[in-house]
């Protein structure tokens, strides 16, 4: 650009009206930032601290914040150091909040700051590590665990103690709850109660504990697992023995309480010092210091885990299947986050403003799971689930759904059903549901069956036609099949490759080919390649067939450069479509080289998607990748141990092609990266779009520029028109970390942003505050 041409462009700028206001249609999400999406309903633990009630979940972790009346979902991204949250716990002394996860690991969060402590999760031993219960007291967080009591000092930060092996003969005693009343420290365990002297210099010796029994009151013939809950309070301890009822210590002998639960299940005693709050299934009693009893019930008191006396008065519980419930005499409310409906992930499906995900599934055998999950979509912030409970028109035998795509042509979505068929979707009360009584889909098990109408694989060609996979067990039945525009099928057979139970996935390349993966466990496994104007096929193996360097092809994708990717039980094989694929002459797969091996040798690939820089996203069952375009560099390699990724095991992946946000399903659920490429369709004088945006103080990630004509050039600008900085965009977004040429920060002000097409015909601007 010449300085007269930029000089132009600037004059002009100058004259727009800015707005700092960010379109809505922008993504939130920064570069390289990630949101974990999990259900948050099923509640386990929860603690209250002077400004937010925590709750803990089956499949995530939220506070509801006090004074705002808000709800902030909490992950990793927070600094929290793991998932799958076991237990919480508030200790007012130290103004500490205890989590402890599945795992045994623990974090203590204090002034907004998270220590994690790995001692325990590192603890070498034979058999299960599981944590039940927290209790904290007198700046001492107390972790029942499946192998003893755990002592952690919450002000130096360390495990203090540990007691195992406290069986009558020194055996080992699971610890389900623990308590400190006066000087002594009791337990609720497989052993039964049991109770030691603070003072004793040596409670790590099993002789050293006092057990409880028929003697000191404890009824005869009480289960081992009877004695899962214990409290102090109020000149006392009360423990809770499942089938028995609630009984009391005054200090020399046990005594049944003159109140329990309806059914004689307890699922946690807790107390704050001025009311005792006792757990039944289904509902909650709260005594107070006077021995008033109060019980209280409520449709949201159901299937409850967990409840602990509220600071204000009333009562905080952990509900099963409504989340964290406020409750008190006069009503109760539910507090959970807006997520999916279920933690369940098998396909997942990104669009412009919209995500997708299937919560269906199959076996590694292909066998149905019949899974009732439905789908789940993402649109403006807020998930809408639906499933057979949906109502409207969803199809009650629609189980199993496990893959989506939209139509371009008509703007429908097909849905997979994995047992029903395939679903035309245009809103619940608009579903069309084809399988065997009006197409020419087959059952897996009887001709007239319709629960096992089996679709794992969906394509669509540039004609708007549906191509779908069906696996059924008719010999030599076709299991590729058409849904044309106008509504009418076709049959796509392959003679001696495709029989109906094989096939699964397929994709349309650019010269319109379809690829058909065949996952079986015998020697035909692999591809077929498939030109339906022509009726050619051709198979691809392994060596010699096509060179597949695994036969089970798990993933395919067909990248910018037409080029089919697979991803198989070991590694990547990259295709070119050319004609010459149907006869001898065809070269077969290449190996994309890493490290100077073939690419991911050795993984098991589960998916692959195409960014807007035609950068490889790639699925294992270890982790997520991204590589070049040629599969030649890695670029990032996410795991949970660098990551929010709710596991190692990724399921599907797909791309937002406007924003580039990744979307990644896990077999712990969903979560989502902002990366930096971009497609961009169409450009015009307004097209860029630019988060953050205003650039705040402190911020020091990098600024995403979105919109850029396709991999153009991007030139950043004083308003004096002078050269801050410029780079090559990766797709339609480039990624400016906010430093000049000496790599120095950009001082606060307003800059220009210019973008051009490589050869000049297309160009687009905004600007970018930085404050």
């Amino acid at each position: 650009m010449t300085p007269s041409g930029l000089f132009r462009w600037v004059t002009f700028l100058s004259a727009l009206v800015w707005s700092l206001a960010t379109d809505a249609q922008t993504s939130q999400l920064p570069l390289g930032g990630w949101q974990v999406h999990v259900p948050n309903h099923r509640a386990k633990s929860i603690a209250e601290t002077p400004s937010s009630v925590y709750c803990a979940t089956e499949d995530g972790f939220f506070r509801y914040i006090k004074e705002e009346n808000t709800l902030q979902r909490l992950s990793r991204t927070d600094g929290f150091s793991d998932v799958n949250l076991g237990a919480l716990s508030y200790d007012s002394a130290s103004a500490t909040l205890v989590v402890a996860y599945e795992n045994t690991n623990l974090d203590l969060l204090k002034d907004g700051k998270v220590q994690n402590l790995t001692e325990l999760l590192r603890k070498s031993m034979t058999g299960a590590k599981i944590i039940h219960h927290l209790a904290t007291h007198n700046k001492k967080a107390y972790v029942s665990t499946s192998f003893g009591l755990v002592v952690v000092d919450l002000v130096k930060l360390e495990i203090k103690d540990t007691y195992s092996n406290l069986g009558a003969q020194g055996e080992a005693v699971q610890v389900y709850a623990s308590a400190v009343w006066k000087d002594s420290l009791y337990i609720a365990s497989s052993g039964g109660l049991m109770a030691a002297n603070l003072n004793n210099a040596n409670l790590l010796d099993f002789r050293s504990w006092r057990r409880f029994g028929t003697a000191e009151g404890i009824p005869f013939g009480s289960a081992s697992d009877a004695f899962r809950t214990i409290s102090a309070f109020e000149g006392g301890v009360y423990a809770g023995i499942n089938g028995t009822g609630l009984y009391r210590f005054d200090g020399s002998s046990w005594s049944k309480a003159a109140f329990s639960t309806a059914d004689n299940q307890y699922k946690s005693i807790e107390t704050n010092g001025r009311r005792l709050e006792i757990a039944g299934s289904q509902e909650v009693l709260e005594v107070t210091v006077a021995g008033q009893m109060t019980r209280l019930t409520h449709p949201l008191l159901v299937d409850l885990r967990m409840a602990i006396p509220a600071r204000d008065g009333g009562v905080w519980a952990a509900s099963y299947e409504k989340g964290l419930v406020r409750a008190s005499i006069s009503g109760a409310e539910s507090f959970v986050p807006n997520g999916p409906a279920f933690v369940d992930v098998f396909g997942v499906y990104a669009e412009p403003g919209l995500f997708t995900v299937l919560g269906g599934g199959y076996s590694q055998g292909y066998l149905q799971r019949s899974s009732g999950a439905g789908f789940y979509q993402l649109q403006n912030g807020q998930w809408t689930s639906y499933n057979f409970a949906s109502g409207g028109q969803f199809p009650q035998n629609a189980r199993d759904l496990v893959m989506a795509r939209r139509n371009p042509v008509n703007g429908k979505l097909y849905i997979a059903s994995y047992g029903a068929g395939l679903l035309e979707w245009e809103g619940l009360d608009n579903v069309k549901l084809y399988n065997n009584t009006n197409s020419p889909l087959l059952s897996a098990i009887d001709a007239n069956d319709r629960n096992y109408i089996r679709v794992p694989g969906i394509a669509i060609d540039a004609a708007g036609s549906v191509w779908v996979t069906n696996r059924n067990q008719f010999a030599n039945s076709p299991a590729l099949f058409e849904l044309k525009l106008d509504g009418t099928w076709k049959s796509h057979p392959f003679n001696g490759y495709g029989l109906g139970s094989g096939l699964d996935k397929v994709v349309v390349d650019e010269s319109g080919y379809k690829w058909v993966t065949i996952s079986t466990n015998g020697t035909d496994a692999g591809m077929i390649v498939y030109d339906d104007l022509t009726g050619q096929y051709a198979y691809i193996g392994g060596a010699g067939q096509g060179g597949l360097p695994g036969k089970q092809v798990f993933a395919l994708a067909v990248d910018q450069q037409g080029e089919v990717w697979a991803g198989t039980n070991n590694g990547v094989a990259v295709f070119s479509s050319t004609p010459d694929i149907f006869t001898s002459a065809y070269s077969g797969a290449y190996l994309p080289i890493y490290e100077r091996r073939p690419l991911l040798q050795g993984q098991v690939i589960r998916s692959i998607a195409v960014d807007g820089g035609n950068r490889k996203w790639i699925g294992t069952d270890t982790g997520l990748w991204l590589f070049n375009e040629t599969g030649e560099k890695m670029i990032h390699n996410f795991t949970t141990k660098n990551s929010p990724l709710p596991s190692d095991k990724i399921r599907d992946i797909s791309v937002d092609p406007s924003t580039g946000e990744v979307l990644i399903g896990t077999e712990g659920g969903i979560a989502v990266f902002r990366g930096s490429a971009t497609r961009t369709e169409a450009v015009n004088k307004n097209c860029l779009q630019v988060f953050p945006n205003p650039v705040r103080t402190g911020f020091t990630g990098n600024i995403g520029i979105s919109g850029v004509p396709e991999n153009g050039w991007v030139k950043i600008t004083d308003v004096a028109g002078f050269l801050v900085f410029e780079g090559k965009a990766a797709g339609g977004t480039f990624a400016w970390h906010g430093r000049d040429y000496n790599g120095r920060k950009a001082k606060p002000g307003v800059y220009v942003v210019m973008a051009s097409s490589q050869d000049g015909s297309q160009t687009c601007m905004t600007k970018i505050a930085i404050q």
